[in-house]
């Protein structure tokens, strides 16, 4: 919201919200928010809450209003800035800036709830917020399938050359799909021992142990990493085709690839706030 939103004054001309707020706390008043919001209405009816407290923190970021203390209440009272007292008024509202999740920690649980609703209100950052979840469940159900892997037994390896050596004695037609799909095999079995001595190595970084390895040796690890998954995603889709079963799910999180037909939509947080939530939103000090 900027400083031009405005609001009929009982007449044809318009009045910004700042200007409205101004109007109100000429020299001598001193206002509590509500207090605030209540003048500024009374003097302009289509103005509300929405409009007055975010009009008054701009004005108290810039100096030209400032906090004189707080009532008997514990409410915040405000009043304008005696001339030349800008700067200092300034600081003073820089110094009561507080960040969101520190000033949420203070709050009780259905005040926080309420931030969020309102916070949730806003399209984008419901977007945002969903996007965010289900990064975070992908990553999850991609590291529980990553612990579900194993690497084979060694009797499971030698069934599996020994297999592998019969078909070649025989030339049989599905040598070459043997030999690839033992490769690929090798190939799991080569990821789970990177991923083990990883894991070492990660331990040792997390108790403040030297590593075996310096971070930049991991680039070219990565690289590979990337290539493989990159591979694998053509591969697993390829398979699909190949098999007559297009793939409905991402192997490696368990998110769905393909369009969910009983889905009507793609999903909205609904919330609902009530609105006392401006202070929280903007980050500065409650009163």
């Amino acid at each position: 919201m900027n400083d031009t939103t405005s609001s009929t004054n009982g007449c044809d001309a318009t009045i910004s919200s700042v200007d409205a707020v101004l109007d109100v706390l000429v020299p001598g008043v001193e206002v509590t928010d509500a207090e605030l919001v209540q003048r500024v209405i009374g003097r302009s009816p289509e103005m509300h809450r929405g409009k007055v407290i975010p009009a008054r923190i701009r004005l108290a970021r810039k100096g030209a209003v400032e906090l004189v203390g707080k009532n008997e209440q514990g409410h915040q009272v405000w009043r304008r800035t005696p001339p030349g007292g800008e700067g200092a008024a300034r600081e003073a509202a820089e110094a009561r800036k507080v960040p969101a999740e520190k000033k949420l920690a203070w709050e009780n649980p259905e005040r926080r709830a309420q931030v969020v609703a309102a916070l949730l209100a806003d399209e984008e950052v419901n977007r945002l917020v969903r996007e965010q979840t289900e990064r975070g469940r992908r990553f999850r159900r991609a590291r529980a399938r990553a612990h579900e892997v194993h690497t084979e037994t060694e009797a499971e390896r030698r069934e599996r050359k020994r297999r592998l050596a019969e078909e070649e004695r025989r030339d049989g037609p599905a040598l070459a799909f043997l030999k690839i799909r033992d490769q690929l095999r090798d190939g799991v079995n080569v990821l789970l021992d990177v991923r083990k001595f990883m894991r070492t190595e990660v331990e040792r970084h997390n108790h403040g142990e030297p590593t075996h390895i310096t971070p930049a040796r991991w680039d070219s690890v990565g690289v590979n990493v990337l290539e493989v998954i990159q591979v694998a995603g053509a591969v697993w889709h390829d398979l699909g085709t190949a098999s007559g079963s297009e793939p409905e799910h991402c192997p490696l999180c368990g998110g769905r690839t393909a369009p969910d037909p009983n889905a009507l939509n793609q999903g909205y947080i609904d919330a609902f706030a009530e609105d006392e939530n401006d202070d929280l939103i903007s980050g500065e000090e409650g009163a």
